[in-house]
């Protein structure tokens, strides 16, 4: 190998490395995912969202169709908790919470029908943010779909907040 050849490996170098070292930064101030695979309340949300969009069927407990404690169930199971089927067994689940502290992965208890203190209805949190909560639920309007408390509908018919993670 002469000279010129070593020069040109040099100066071939001199021009890489300096894009070797930028990707490295680059690479390095990427945000990591925040979400982790093992977060059981992040685990439970991605399986009730895999569900979106799925028609709602009374009783039901499949990706054919679902209610929507069916849908509650569903979710939790892949975490390994069971939780039973049917709004009135659900609302006995888990503690008890104020809607100010509520966090995703919570279930909200409504009372939607003629019966405005019977629970009729249950769906899951989603999201918090700036005080606006979003929650996943069976709807017999829409099927699998996420809805936020601050509708009139939800807000009125609102019965109580159930932490069922810990």
């Amino acid at each position: 190998m002469g000279i010129s050849d070593r020069k040109s490996i040099q100066i071939r170098l001199f021009q890489v490395i300096p894009l070797v070292l930028i990707s490295l930064i680059l690479v390095a101030c990427m945000p990591i995912e925040r979400i982790s695979k093992t977060d059981p309340v992040q685990q439970v949300i991605r399986e009730a969202r895999s569900y979106t969009g799925v028609p709602y069927k009374w009783g039901g407990t499949s990706r054919k169709g679902l209610d929507c404690s069916g849908l509650i169930s569903c979710a939790y199971k892949p975490a390994g908790i069971s939780l039973p089927h049917g709004t009135e067994s659900l609302i006995e689940a888990g503690v008890k919470i104020k809607l100010t502290k509520v966090q995703p992965g919570d279930l909200l208890f409504f009372a939607l029908s003629d019966k405005k203190k019977k629970v009729s209805h249950v769906g899951m949190v989603t999201q918090v943010r700036h005080g606006s909560v979003t929650f996943i639920h069976a709807s017999t309007r829409g099927g699998v779909m996420e809805s936020v408390l601050s509708d009139d509908y939800y807000k009125n018919g609102f019965l109580q907040a159930r932490r069922i993670i810990q």
